[in-house]
């Protein structure tokens, strides 16, 4: 099986804080981008050397076995240019959030622009809740009954289908 790692980090610092961390919001990106540029670093190089502001590392780097496995695929999500340029820079696969085919097509228009200067690709995915049913009012009828994540497409399989098509 293969490892994926989703990078979200959270955006409410009261809750972070709560977790010991104490790492202001305008210092998350640079954070994750130096645990990215280590771990790809440790795997990919012997020896790695690297000294950021959260991260250290002295010679350090994989040996065999562990490099004859590949670095897991990096998953990143957020809708403005800040966050595509991170994904253009350090994403496998950029994760959007559900919107009308027109603007996601802008959006992964402007990620293979940034990416492509990076002299990267970074394919694009979708994050599309779902409540689907045999039929569209057996589906309206159940999303009044629990609270539903934004965007959540309520449908029949056949609609859901459909519309899910319409993105690709």
């Amino acid at each position: 099986s293969r490892l994926g790692w989703a990078i979200a980090p959270d955006g409410d610092a009261v809750n972070r804080e709560g977790h010991a961390d104490f790492v202001i919001d305008d210092e998350l990106d640079l954070r994750a981008e130096e645990f990215l540029n280590v771990a790809r670093g440790v795997h990919e190089s012997r020896p790695f050397t690297f000294k950021g502001r959260y991260f250290e590392v002295l010679n350090g780097g994989f040996e065999a076995p562990l490099t004859q496995h590949s670095f897991p695929t990096v998953f990143l999500q957020g809708d403005d240019d800040r966050a595509l340029a991170f994904s253009a820079r350090h994403a496998d696969v950029h994760l959007f959030q559900s919107a009308p085919a027109e603007e996601l097509a802008a959006r992964i228009s402007r990620l293979n622009i940034l990416a492509e200067a990076e002299g990267r690709y970074v394919r694009a995915g979708l994050i599309q809740p779902l409540l689907l049913r045999d039929d569209p009012d057996s589906a309206i009828c159940d999303s009044s009954r629990r609270t539903l994540a934004p965007g959540t497409l309520v449908a029949s399989y056949d609609e859901a289908a459909g519309r899910l098509a319409a993105y690709v």
